[in-house]
């Protein structure tokens, strides 16, 4: 493999670790982070498709040290998960092969879509989240996640961020309760992530050097982030949700607006 960036510099590598941390912790919690981790990386000049793969070394070191800490705590359904495993794992590679065929932009607008409802529907509906009202016996939802599972965990591979946003929407949705549909998305995203990965560094993308220091930033906010989730609760997740959901809303949709016009 052909790797350049052997090098960095003091101030590159304080900046990737502090970014890595921040988007971690966030990322952990509700998701989005990768619109802090994928922009800083970008911000060194570092080439998009290599970008994505670096994105995607560092993101998955975070993501199994949340996942981990979520699980260890108990606030995973892991028959779930693991039932979901394999559709996450598949649909991931296949969205970071598709990423070298197809332009990004494509899927903007039905992001922009997508998030309109995420954003409206936790705010109106008070009642998620609080508590959890899923039962294992709805085929119907196992369905309706599997399905959801199979299209964000390609969106992760082709684009990455929002993906652990998306998730959690889809889990509360199905009836878990916050701090337990953080969890179960934090483990689906990491097998998500894994999948890309394998297929970013099977096509060289990934520079090695940037991906494991600001991997190390990512491991620290994985943890605490995840901690701070379980330590304070619902109410505490609800309200960071919503605020992620309409940052994410308003990149999405401005710089759609922005390509629009050029």
């Amino acid at each position: 493999m052909d790797f350049s960036g052997t090098s960095i510099s003091f101030w590159a590598a304080l900046f990737i670790l502090t970014t890595g941390f921040i988007a971690t912790f966030i990322d952990s919690i509700v998701g989005g982070g990768g619109l802090i981790s994928l922009p800083a990386l970008l911000a060194l000049n570092i080439p998009p498709q290599m970008a994505l793969g670096t994105n995607k070394l560092a993101s998955s070191v975070g993501a199994a040290v949340s996942a981990g800490t979520f699980w260890k705590a108990g606030k995973v359904d892991r028959a779930l998960v693991i039932k979901l495993a394999p559709l996450s794992l598949t649909a991931s590679v296949m969205g970071a092969w598709t990423v070298s065929h197809m332009p990004p932009v494509m899927l903007q607008p039905l992001i922009l879509l997508f998030l309109c409802a995420v954003t409206v529907s936790v705010i109106r509906r008070h009642e998620w989240g609080a508590v959890s009202t899923y039962r294992k016996e709805k085929k119907g939802k196992l369905v309706f996640m599997a399905l959801m599972a199979f299209l964000i965990a390609f969106g992760d591979g082709f684009m990455g961020p929002g993906t652990g946003t998306f998730l959690l929407f889809c889990f509360l949705s199905a009836g878990f309760d916050f701090v337990t549909a953080a969890g179960n998305s934090r483990v689906l995203n990491l097998i998500s992530n894994a999948g890309a990965l394998a297929t970013f560094l099977i096509h060289g993308n990934v520079l090695f050097l940037y991906g494991l220091i600001m991997a190390a930033g990512m491991a620290a906010g994985g943890y605490f982030g995840s901690r701070t989730a379980i330590s304070r609760g619902n109410a505490f997740v609800r309200i960071l949700f919503i605020g992620i959901t309409t940052i994410l809303l308003l990149k999405v949709g401005i710089g759609w607006i922005i390509k629009g016009w050029n």
